[in-house]
């Protein structure tokens, strides 16, 4: 059962991006997008940068708050430490995103396309 929702996942992202026409399989070459698309992808990934960018700052600065109220007792102080661990995580993730759409954009254009 396992393996079956694994494959069908893998082949839903396989159809998504081939549908979507980011990838042309076949040629395995970029396909330039209309620049009205780049701009929609620009915007959205944009606004869920500045979403998660907050989430992970009021978790940071939640997480600072309860293991100063902690009042010495260890389940509050772990998990204000789990808190504060997780919204760093998730700054990390948000930074390697914002590196990893720029290297894309890169790539995109130095191949012809568009970027994105």
């Amino acid at each position: 059962m396992q393996k079956t929702k694994k494959i069908a996942v893998n082949l839903f992202i396989i159809v998504l991006f081939s549908v979507m026409g980011i990838f042309n399989l076949a040629n395995a070459e970029v396909i330039p997008l209309p620049t009205q698309v780049n701009t929609i992808l620009d915007t959205a990934v944009s606004w869920l940068t500045l979403i998660a960018g907050s989430l992970a700052l009021i978790f940071l600065i939640l997480g600072g708050i309860n293991f100063m109220t902690a009042g010495g007792d260890e389940a509050k102080i772990k998990k204000a430490r789990d808190m504060i661990t997780w919204a760093f995580v998730g700054i990390i993730i948000i930074a390697l995103a914002q590196v990893f759409k720029s290297v894309a954009n890169d790539i995109g254009r130095s191949l012809g396309g568009s970027g994105i």
